[in-house]
């Protein structure tokens, strides 16, 4: 195989480069971890867990099923 040659950039590159990655969006509140997901949709999993489970949570509990209160 061929060397490649080195590519060199300018000053110029580089700060229209910084310039351009300051502008980038911050992502940060987009990427949520498991817990942050479970703490917003916990209310709604319950609910459901209640209200449309195959049977009632009350059942579940008696049958050692998995739900929690």
């Amino acid at each position: 195989m061929a060397k490649r040659k080195p590519k060199f950039y300018t000053e110029s590159d580089v700060e229209s480069l910084a310039n351009i990655m300051q502008e980038l969006p911050d992502l940060t509140p987009t990427r949520l971890l498991k817990n942050d997901v479970l703490a917003k949709v916990s209310k709604v999993i319950l609910s459901l867990s209640k209200d449309k489970a195959p049977f009632p949570l009350e059942t579940q509990q008696n049958r050692g099923g998995l739900c929690r209160q």
